[in-house]
């Protein structure tokens, strides 16, 4: 199954918005990241489950096994991937 161009595009800009972000020091800004990141996770996790098949992705959301669910994000993996 082909990614959604517009998908992937979303979860880049996040993380570019989030790094430019930190660099100004704002007090909100782990609230911001908190939540970019939270976003860029459930993209992150949408596509990789979409790849492997629509199946594994109502699979998944059947057992309420999703970061959209409330699932934590693995921080340290997190940050080797997208650097934030």
């Amino acid at each position: 199954m082909k990614v959604e161009p517009k998908l992937q595009k979303a979860l880049f800009y996040g993380r570019d918005w989030a790094k430019t972000y930190k660099k100004t020091g704002s007090v909100r800004y782990i609230d911001m990241v908190h939540g970019q990141r939270r976003l860029a996770a459930i993209m992150h996790q949408e596509i990789h489950l979409l790849q492997q098949g629509v199946d594994a992705f109502q699979y998944a959301r059947q057992r309420r096994e999703l970061v959209l669910d409330g699932y934590c994000v693995n921080k340290r993996e997190f940050r080797r991937l997208y650097g934030f």
